[in-house]
């Protein structure tokens, strides 16, 4: 069969990209040198994604592959043609069309073949179950829905205390993210107000926009943290950077925020008094959790107070998503509309979100990639 036909596939973009949320289409050519006097059978197209996990060998002892975790996350296959005939010989094309869901991840890759992880695509064209052909596709993420999906953090009360646990005053901080639905090479919008009742100085604002990877192979969990944006020094017209009256040092912690306070800092993130805008690059992965691999995505806004090594913090986490394009998009019927969500997180919210004072943060936890291992060992 191998000598007497052969196969090749075209897709409408040569460049092997292809975007979720979309239809794949293409063609299977097919040359038949010589008439098959034998019934080919079936001739099939399937698309396979997967995650892939690996790890170096922790010691010779292991045996090979022990390492290595792999888990099919997409599969989707199309019969062209069932032959029950004898074939002649000529070129033949087969169409065939295959919609990719906004649900599956787009291709990634970090680390090497000893060390790392990815999601990859292969398409396989076949005849009778037997693989002629395949092509590895690189997927890009659904386009980044007109949808914005705010994020508040009220104002909420940051006690400060000293080295030696001295009440040094409070500092009472609220965040506003226009959309915690990035696109790369857009912007993340944050808007601050900061109230200082402390005995200290806030030198500045850092802004830093964070991705982590985490990855299980037989051998665990690694885990890998970057910086993919940062704002160092923020300086911002109306942002309090002194005390607005000194603080005895034994100030305690008030049971709530004042509420001229309250409505002065709704007002600056309402008229956007203090806003900057942190740059997404594209270089960033899209967000993703699934069972082998888990990308996330933070901005955490920090104040440093002069004269202080632990300082208010919060934490906010965002979703990367690739940037909109001009076109024109197929949508599956079934695809369900996605409503318009704003986070708010309120000084006593507590069922996923935990803020507290200075040694410590506000931030919304991600849990931890599940830890099960597959019944069958693979290759990377």
């Amino acid at each position: 069969m191998e000598n007497k036909a052969t196969f090749t596939i075209a897709l409408e973009r040569n460049d092997g990209v292809v975007r979720a949320q979309a239809w794949l289409k293409g063609t299977v050519l097919m040359e038949v040198h010589e008439t098959l006097q034998k019934p080919p059978g079936s001739i099939e197209v399937k698309l396979v994604g997967k995650e892939m996990a690996n790890d170096r060998k922790k010691g010779f002892h292991l045996p090979l592959g022990s390492n290595r975790r792999e888990k099919e996350i997409f599969g989707e296959s199309r019969v062209l043609q069932i032959i029950s005939d004898k074939f002649e010989g000529g070129s033949f094309s087969y169409p065939f069309s295959i919609y990719l869901p906004a649900s599956i991840p787009p291709s990634m890759v970090w680390g090497d073949k000893k060390m790392g992880c990815k999601i990859k695509y292969i398409l396989h064209a076949s005849i009778d179950g037997f693989r002629s052909v395949e092509r590895e596709l690189r997927v890009v993420g659904p386009p980044l829905s007109s949808q914005k999906h705010p994020f508040f953090l009220q104002p909420t009360v940051f006690p400060l205390k000293s080295k030696l646990k001295v009440s040094q005053g409070y500092v009472i901080l609220a965040v506003k993210l226009e959309d915690s639905h990035l696109g790369k090479g857009g912007n993340a919008n944050v808007s601050l107000s900061c109230r200082n009742k402390s005995s200290l100085s806030i030198e500045k604002a850092q802004l830093r926009l964070t991705e982590r990877i985490e990855y299980a192979t037989r051998q665990g969990t690694r885990k890998k943290k970057k910086v993919l944006g940062k704002m160092p020094d923020v300086s911002l017209s109306g942002l309090v950077k002194h005390t607005t009256g000194r603080a005895s040092p034994m100030q305690h912690e008030p049971e709530g925020v004042d509420g001229l306070d309250y409505v002065e800092m709704q007002g600056d993130l309402s008229f956007r008094h203090n806003t900057v805008r942190l740059p997404v690059p594209f270089k960033a992965r899209c967000s993703y959790k699934g069972d082998l691999i888990n990308i996330s995505h933070q901005i955490e806004v920090t104040l440093l107070m002069k004269g202080k090594t632990q300082v208010p913090k919060v934490r906010i986490p965002v979703k990367i998503f690739d940037p909109p394009v001009l076109e024109t998009v197929v949508h599956s019927p079934s695809q369900a509309k996605i409503d318009e969500v704003a986070t708010t997180m309120w000084p006593r919210d507590d069922p996923t979100c935990v803020h507290s004072g200075a040694d410590s943060t506000s931030s919304c936890g991600t849990p931890s990639i599940q830890e099960e291992l597959t019944a069958k060992e693979r290759t990377f």
